[in-house]
């Protein structure tokens, strides 16, 4: 088989999806030197960062303008030219190609969450996102969760989409050298304990609610600082004010876009990593907590109870004393620290890029072979 994989996101801090496509690409190469991949990229760099590195791969960049009609004009330019039996992409492919489509969807948060969006993004992701999944070959999502939401949101046929977990990379473990997290501490001015979060400052990340809790729990006992890791995505001024609006902006602090060889060892130094979100398709960043050992709290919604287990504290997110509850008893319980760090470790080991890599590869012979 020749597989095209999109991976225009790759370089461009768009979190989960270029998370996706970048440990996708590098776990198809490691356990497949059968079939020949194409990874269609943007931008100079990465395509220097991917060129000549396996033999079976090849990198192609793509010229793109900034619309997406022009995006995908130019993808269905290269795939004519290059006629591959697949196109793996995120949400969105082209028309009329002249190959298979197999489709990520990683949620549709854009559907039912719509005011967490600028409305022309959501209306845009609404109508091509349906038009794709429809389209597509076969649809993977990364949990059963979001596999229901797509079946019955889509009305696709149930065999006609696969939920395949993600994983936490490698590079998060357990045993991160304490010098390399000394490091971390000192480069981004952090004490030794702090309460973490990780994920674009977007609305459905619940950074608002996170705060109030912070600061309802700041009224009644002494505190680490709340730590916020992640870029300024869309309609983030709300979050980012809620700091000063609930009177605890010198406790708070937005590092803003942290680079990847930076988590591991930030998730190391957290004393407890916090993920109130209330929609999500998976949920990379307790998992990734989790494969450091870090204590986690997280929403009790959607995909989160597929990831977490009985790993974490589940919480609803909505309920802001209920957050503040669970961050309080962390803070508190050093042997329930303990406990959860060690069933933290174990969950995430269950997850690999690798197997998530062959149920991939799995899908892609299946189209062929129907």
């Amino acid at each position: 088989m020749h597989i095209a994989v999109d991976g225009h996101t790759i370089g461009t801090q768009l979190a989960g999806n270029v998370t996706y496509a970048k440990n996708m690409i590098e776990a198809l190469a490691a356990i497949d030197k059968k079939n020949r991949y194409t990874l269609y990229v943007t931008l100079l760099d990465t395509e220097r960062l991917y060129r000549d590195r396996w033999p079976n791969v090849s990198v192609h960049r793509v010229e793109m303008g900034g619309r997406i009609a022009r995006q995908m004009f130019s993808f269905r330019q290269v795939l004519n030219e290059h006629r591959p039996d697949i196109f793996f992409v995120q949400f969105n492919a082209p028309w009329r190609v002249p190959c298979r489509v197999v489709n990520a969807i990683h949620d549709l948060s854009f559907v039912h969450y719509p005011e967490t969006f600028r409305w022309y993004e959501a209306a845009r992701m609404k109508l091509t996102t349906r038009r794709s999944a429809t389209a597509a070959a076969h649809v993977i999502t990364p949990s059963e969760s979001s596999r229901q939401d797509v079946v019955d949101t889509y009305k696709l046929p149930a065999e006609k989409v696969t939920a395949i977990p993600l994983a936490a990379s490698d590079k998060f473990r357990s045993d991160i050298d304490p010098e390399t997290i000394a490091e971390i501490r000192a480069r981004y001015g952090l004490p030794g304990e702090f309460i973490l979060g990780v994920g674009s400052v977007q609305p459905r990340k619940n950074i608002i609610r996170l705060i109030e809790a912070y600061a309802s729990l700041l009224t009644r006992r002494e505190l680490p600082p709340l730590v916020l890791a992640g870029r300024l995505a869309w309609l983030y001024n709300n979050s980012v004010s809620a700091a000063a609006k609930n009177r605890v902006a010198e406790h708070v602090r937005f590092l803003g876009f942290v680079p990847d060889e930076d988590l591991p060892p930030l998730y190391s130094a957290a004393t407890v990593f916090v993920y109130p979100s209330f929609f999500e398709g998976f949920g990379l960043p307790p998992l990734e907590a989790m494969a450091c050992g870090t204590p986690v709290i997280t929403g009790d919604r959607t995909s989160l109870p597929e990831v977490v287990g009985d790993a974490g504290i589940m919480v609803d997110p909505y309920d802001v004393n209920a957050i503040a509850n669970a961050i309080e008893r962390l803070l508190a319980d050093d042997a329930l620290r303990s406990e959860l760090s060690r069933r933290c470790i174990d969950r995430a080991s269950k997850f690999s890029w690798q197997k998530t890599a062959r149920q991939t590869l799995n899908v892609f012979e299946q189209v062929m072979s129907a």
